[in-house]
């Protein structure tokens, strides 16, 4: 949990940011840029909800400072990838809705 988990966490965000790493001198034609945000909206999903797992999971194993730490990495978190994802609103919406609901919930 608190070695395999952030490996494969951190492999999925490395791996994105090299695949558009690679396209940034790329000149999109209008039906990659659908594809390319309709795959971001359910990215955005699939990822959300894994992070969220993962500090959902790891709450119960620490005293009230760790607790914290993970609700403020879980805050931190969450705005920073509604602020990276402000250019495409629905997935930033998807994002805020999952981890903010899932934490309210949650507490």
């Amino acid at each position: 949990m608190t070695v395999l988990v952030p490996i494969v966490l951190t492999f999925l965000c490395v791996s994105r940011g090299y695949h558009w790493w690679n396209l940034r001198y790329a000149d999109p034609t209008s039906e990659a840029v659908a594809r390319a945000t309709e795959r971001t909206n359910y990215l955005a999903i699939g990822v959300s909800l894994a992070f969220t797992a993962w500090a959902l999971l790891l709450f119960p194993y620490g005293d009230a400072y760790t607790q914290s730490h993970i609700a403020l990495y879980m805050a931190i978190t969450v705005i920073t990838c509604i602020f990276s994802l402000m250019h495409l609103r629905s997935a930033a919406w998807n994002v805020a809705l999952i981890v903010n609901s899932t934490f309210v919930i949650f507490s």
